[in-house]
């Protein structure tokens, strides 16, 4: 008996010291993303299948974002497929990786370019071959070739490029859902795996198993 009772005295103490460790390592683990991720670079990529749409990276902090050019987003592709996430990761702190379902939660017309428009359209427009000529064929009444090609070309200048201008309508999508859903709206997703986190924390692991109405008191 008092054998069985050592035994279990031994267990429960290394319960408790594993205890005491997991809640050290949390600590420093939230401390570390309470405070590099307002300041540290971050990447954000779109997918749809298994193939990135867009994305781009920056602090996000009053800052402006630098869309991934088609070179870039080669690049990522690669690697992504390889899922070789530390080495996609490069020097940002995390890279989220979202998918077409994270934008469920946004709803309603979203204004852009002076239009509003339906999110479907500009997902679809994210995974067409051409956005901009999609966006100035959307939107055109005068069905002139010329009108279409000045409009494009112009498009064309102001963002350098299609993967920018796509870049630039999921940068929009993300701030459109962040203001109808809070700061928890990328937790929520993640938790529905429709957002990818790398490198993923024991925070986020904690958070993830938390009630959808906790995670919003916790995080806003």
């Amino acid at each position: 008996m008092n054998k069985k009772a050592g035994i279990i005295s031994v267990v429960l103490m290394i319960i408790i010291v594993l205890m005491l460790i997991s809640g050290f390592f949390l600590y420093l683990d939230a401390n570390d993303l309470r405070e590099q991720f307002p300041i540290s670079q971050k990447m954000f990529l779109y997918k749809t299948d298994n193939t990135i749409k867009t994305g781009m990276q920056g602090v996000f902090n009053d800052s402006i974002p630098i869309y991934l050019d088609k070179e870039k987003i080669e690049e990522v592709n690669n690697l992504y497929k390889k899922k070789d996430y530390q080495k996609l990761l490069e020097s940002n702190y995390k890279i989220f990786i979202m998918n077409r379902n994270s934008f469920d939660a946004v709803s309603g017309q979203i204004d852009f370019l002076d239009k509003k428009i339906q999110k479907e359209f500009l997902l679809n427009a994210i995974d067409s071959d051409d956005a901009i000529l999609a966006f100035v064929k959307e939107f055109d009444i005068t069905n002139d070739p010329q009108t279409i090609n000045y409009t494009r070309s112009r498009l064309y200048e102001k963002f350098g490029s299609d993967e920018e201008f796509k870049g630039a309508i999921f940068s929009l999508l993300i701030d459109k859902a962040l203001d109808q859903n809070g700061q928890s709206y990328m937790i929520l997703e993640y938790k529905k795996n429709n957002i990818i986190i790398y490198p993923d924390s024991i925070t986020l692991r904690i958070i993830k198993t938390l009630p959808d109405n906790i995670i919003r008191i916790l995080v806003g």
